[in-house]
């Protein structure tokens, strides 16, 4: 006959002790991955909203400096300005509008910037230019020419942490007057 030794202390880990080790383990983790994706989707949409701001940046401050420099207002569309810039023949007279959801910036030809002989886009193939608008704040006796333009730009993207949008409205008075 067997004799059961009762003061006999088993050691080891049950089957029930391990499963729920296991899935304590694997609740931690999942946790934690879903953790790291969340921060790695905002550090992209993060990431796309400066890169965007950068280019609305950018658009923004190249308008306002030709306008401010320029020697007056040629022709004033919605979604087109064309300048003219006096102090430099090879950059007379001077564009900016919007064409195919690209903001581009024109110089050179005739006074009333239908055929310019250079342009070059001023926003990345990435971004989505929505709207380019303009509007004429100058004073009836011509003392005072303001000009107020609205920019909206996007990016592109397939997924909804790279889409991103972002406008920016501005006043600019020509220097010259």
């Amino acid at each position: 006959m067997l004799k059961i030794n009762k003061d006999k202390q088993q050691s080891g880990t049950t089957l029930i002790e391990l499963m729920i080790y296991v899935a304590l383990v694997s609740i931690f983790i999942s946790g934690a991955i879903s953790f790291s994706w969340n921060v790695i989707g905002i550090s992209i949409k993060n990431k796309n909203s400066r890169y965007l701001i950068d280019n609305l940046r950018f658009v923004s401050k190249k308008i306002q400096y030709y306008v401010r420099n320029s020697d007056g207002i040629n022709q004033l569309e919605l979604q087109k300005i064309c300048l003219a810039n006096d102090s430099d023949p090879t950059m007379n007279p001077i564009s900016f509008y919007l064409e195919e959801e690209v903001i581009y910036l024109a110089w050179g030809g005739p006074s009333d910037c239908s055929a310019l002989s250079d342009s070059q886009a001023l926003t990345d193939p990435n971004i989505v230019a929505e709207e380019l608008n303009f509007t004429n704040l100058s004073s009836a006796n011509g003392l005072s020419i303001n000009l107020n333009f609205y920019l909206e730009l996007a990016t592109r993207g397939d997924r909804e942490e790279w889409i991103d949008n972002q406008s920016v409205m501005s006043s600019i008075e020509l220097r010259s007057n």
